[in-house]
């Protein structure tokens, strides 16, 4: 119901199942301003949400602390995206294997490296873009397909280790703006249109490969200053 919990204003926590069947409002937690941890209980997918249609929507700003069980495997897409006080050391990634699309864009609290779980396998659309704040990044060694857009708009990162990834998809990496170099492994064996576009300050792409790279646009790489 809209307004269920409204103005709790002594409500820290909010555990919130993956089974849950209730159709919970995005005004539920309206004025519950001591509200500061998200733990999402039980197993399997958690829920997916549309843009701004998250039960806890009107405290995502207020969001410090997200705590997944171990038997939660899935992160539903825009879960916690614009959840600004949030930080990367302050969620306990459980059982998580992969990240929806827009899940984490626009946290810019994560201002630390950000070495992902080797359990995680799966990036959505989006998943941390906008995460202006994220300085070197760790792709896991589970994780070989970077999705579209993933890191779009980090534009502080200036370190990637790519690990295992074999595909980088569509504006990956476009507006990095803190990137002056990029190594690509022998494991990469495609790269799509604007992966690594609109940044000036890219002035070195290194290859490890023996193979021919599928790089499957002419505008990879467009904006780079030669």
């Amino acid at each position: 119901e809209s307004n269920a919990f409204a103005s709790c204003q002594q409500l820290t926590t909010l555990n919130y199942p993956t089974t849950s069947t209730l159709t919970a409002s995005e005004t539920m937690l309206t004025g519950c301003t001591s509200m500061e941890t998200i733990k999402i209980t039980g197993t399997g997918d958690m829920q997916s949400y549309s843009a701004s249609k998250q039960p806890w929507n009107k405290v995502m700003n207020q969001i410090k602390t997200i705590i997944f069980d171990t038997g939660v495997i899935s992160i539903g897409d825009h879960s916690f995206n614009g959840a600004s006080q949030l930080t990367l050391k302050s969620i306990t990634w459980g059982g998580v294997t992969s990240i929806g699309s827009y899940a984490f864009s626009g946290c810019v609290g994560f201002t630390e490296e950000f070495t992902m779980p080797n359990e995680i396998t799966t990036l959505g659309t989006y998943a941390f873009s906008g995460c202006i704040e994220i300085t070197k990044l760790v792709i896991s060694t589970g994780t070989t397909t970077i999705s579209n857009n993933a890191f779009d708009g980090c534009s502080k990162l200036s370190s990637i280790t790519f690990n295992n990834v074999k595909s980088i998809g569509d504006s990956a990496f476009n507006n990095c703006d803190a990137l002056t170099s990029v190594t690509i492994p022998d494991s990469i064996t495609s790269i799509g249109a604007n992966a690594f576009s609109n940044i000036e300050k890219l002035e070195t792409v290194i290859y490890e490969g023996t193979i021919n790279l599928c790089i499957n646009d002419i505008k990879a790489f467009i904006g780079v200053s030669a």
